[in-house]
């Protein structure tokens, strides 16, 4: 089982009150507030800047934890901080690493620093449940799999949330090259599992930042000297 099979995928967007603010006094503010929340000694966090390229939401939080409480404590930190006043959460996935039913194989884990990460709730339709479970597992095997594993610059994550939430999976992928996963995407649209796909949105694309780096972008300091 994978360390942290807990992982909660947090998006917030800026409240009005935030470019009130002077620029300076944004970035001192932000840096502490996002210092003081990767202080999780049981969680392990990674921010991501959305900042322009997905309506309503500026950064995301990825959390991995060993339990659902420690996830709860780590969003209540988050609380807690000045920043909190000038943010809200627009979107909240949660699921766990799970062995996948068809190769027994997770596919979970730490992000391994890759620039950009895609993220995306996903449902199957019932008729894909109602299908043996061998022919779906010769589906996910030969095709699905095999198109994705071209595409050796891309990593994937599925987390499992049948029940837990409004879809069944999270599915993120990591990688160094944005034309590259377009590339893979397009060719999974041509797959035959691709009919039983009953909803794939929201899509995210995130671009990894330091505490410092993610900042400097929400404060409007990016670019400047």
């Amino acid at each position: 089982m994978e360390e942290r099979p807990y992982n909660a995928f947090a998006f917030y967007g800026l409240r009005r009150s935030w470019f009130l603010l002077p620029p300076a006094t944004r970035y001192e503010l932000g840096l502490s507030s996002l210092q003081a929340f990767l202080k999780q000694g049981d969680v392990a966090i990674d921010l991501y800047s959305t900042l322009g390229l997905k309506a309503g939401v500026d950064f995301m939080a990825w959390l991995r934890a060993h339990s659902p409480e420690q996830l709860q404590r780590a969003f209540a930190s988050l609380r807690g901080t000045s920043l909190a006043q000038h943010i809200a959460c627009r979107h909240l996935f949660f699921g766990i690493a799970l062995p996948s039913p068809y190769t027994g194989r997770i596919s979970a884990g730490a992000p391994s620093g890759l620039p950009y990460l895609t993220l995306y709730p996903f449902s199957k339709t019932a008729e894909w449940y109602q299908l043996p479970f061998e022919v779906r597992r010769q589906l996910m095997e030969q095709e699905h799999v095999e198109i994705a594993s071209k595409f050796k610059g891309i990593r994937q994550f599925l987390y499992y949330s049948y029940g837990l939430g409004d879809d069944e999976f999270i599915v993120a992928y990591e990688m160094k090259s944005l034309p590259e996963y377009v590339a893979l995407v397009m060719a999974l649209r041509s797959s035959k599992v691709r009919p039983y796909t009953l909803r794939d949105t929201p899509i995210f694309t995130c671009v990894r930042a330091s505490p410092e780096e993610l900042s400097r972008l929400l404060a409007g300091l990016e670019g400047q000297s």
